[in-house]
């Protein structure tokens, strides 16, 4: 995504990922309550040497960063706490104007390793009687309590909730809630404890009509590789002439998985496009004694080419491919579209994505902190850098005003599928 711009030691079984390379460490130390000027001070050292040794983009000065990092200076000094720590450190990477770099607090990290919040496990929306749950996750609290979608919570501790933050509360907390069921308009009292939950949403498909299909995928972290061919099994026999694969709000995640769909989607000769390294770049310029910023040549000059994995378990789809996209679509999802679009002239349907395609390192640091930076660029095969462009849909549809709206997508989905079928 845009604001996940995400080396040092300790490195066991690195995994490469759409937008990072994660590693499997073990949770380091946390500071407890306030941090310390020697931690600020080992922890800056580090985030300054990987910056410094470490990060690439074309382009871009990563020497700039003392001089970055100085402009923060008196929040730094003040910042006694890890998330006024972080908001300083991050205030100076902006600067670079890039995703992927990213620098993370200790809470962070650890939900990015893990994927658990915690809270009473709802995705909710105003209204005007407080806040209609839209979604519960599977195993929360809320889950537990019997909290279902369409139910409004009413009050909390007595009070009308004004936002997300009206339920939020330490782990082993209680809440008390005013409950208006969504079946029937009863009203219960429920008391429901706070606990840690997983934010992970799996991948679903839907039948628009017989002839049309859609895929949800809203992470190529997090993404179930047996799932989503079981599902694609489906699409197949079943005769879908349509696909949508709707990677709306999809922030990216590991490159292997983007290929996975690749496979179930597209040719053994599509070829999406290459990664840049600095290696790439420099080799490049030595031979042709060409520009490093000359896209279409560095993407020609590259072998670190991005097409389907050859160990699918199935054919791919031969239909029509219809991909949805918006702005929190980054990352792997901006591949993928942009690939689909270039391999089998898919159609692409949405907002503008978010232009965030840099590959990335996420590393952990001393005290539980951690920085993701960028290692490698992206280009299409026909030249295109989506780094801070993004993929440009051929057809706008803009975001559901609320999430029980009619989605604007459908219909879209439908004219494209119908006019494919008048082609065939």
């Amino acid at each position: 995504m845009k604001n996940l711009r995400t080396l040092a030691f300790a490195v066991t079984a690195l995994t490469v990922v759409s937008g990072a390379v994660a590693q499997q460490v073990s949770p380091q130390p946390q500071p407890k309550g306030k941090i310390t000027p020697e931690q600020k001070k080992e922890v800056l050292d580090q985030v300054s040497s990987v910056l410094l040794n470490n990060a690439f983009i074309p382009g871009v000065d990563f020497k700039k960063w003392p001089e970055y990092l100085e402009t923060q200076k008196a929040a730094l000094d003040k910042a006694e706490t890890a998330t006024a720590f972080s908001m300083a450190v991050n205030s100076a990477i902006t600067r670079f104007g890039a995703s992927h770099i990213v620098f993370n607090t200790p809470e962070n990290a650890e939900f990015q390793r893990t994927g658990k919040m915690v809270g009473l496990g709802i995705q909710p929306e105003i209204v005007a009687e407080g806040m209609k749950i839209m979604f519960v996750f599977d195993g929360s609290a809320a889950d537990e309590a019997g909290l279902e979608v369409g139910d409004i919570i009413m009050e909390a501790d007595g009070k009308k909730p004004s936002g997300p933050g009206s339920l939020r509360g330490d782990e082993g907390t209680k809440v008390l809630l005013k409950v208006k069921r969504g079946k029937n308009g009863q009203i219960d009292m429920l008391t429901v404890t706070r606990r840690a939950f997983s934010t992970l949403v799996k991948e679903e498909l839907t039948w628009i009509n017989g002839d049309t299909a859609m895929l949800k995928i809203p992470s190529f972290m997090t993404y179930d590789f047996k799932r989503v061919e079981e599902l694609m099994k489906e699409v197949n026999s079943k005769g879908a002439k349509t696909l949508a694969v709707d990677l709306r709000s999809n922030g990216g995640g590991l490159v292997v998985a983007m290929q996975h769909l690749m496979a179930q989607t597209m040719p053994q000769t599509a070829k999406a496009g290459v990664f840049i390294s600095r290696s790439v770049v420099n080799k490049f310029v030595e031979e042709t004694k060409g520009s490093p910023t000359d896209w279409l040549k560095l993407a020609e000059f590259s072998k670190l080419r991005v097409g389907p994995t050859r160990n699918a378990a199935a054919k791919p789809f031969t239909g029509q491919i219809v991909c949805l996209i918006n702005g929190g679509s980054g990352s792997a999802s901006e591949i993928y579209a942009a690939g689909a679009r270039d391999a089998v002239g898919a159609t692409v349907v949405g907002e503008k994505s978010a232009g965030a395609v840099l590959a990335s390192m996420m590393w952990p640091l001393k005290h539980g902190f951690q920085i993701q930076f960028p290692f490698q660029d992206y280009v299409t095969v026909k030249g295109v850098r989506l780094e801070g462009n993004g993929v440009t849909p051929d057809i706008v549809a803009k975001n559901q005003a609320r999430l029980s709206d009619p989605d604007p997508a459908v219909p879209i989905i439908l004219e494209v599928a119908k006019k494919s079928a008048s082609k065939n």
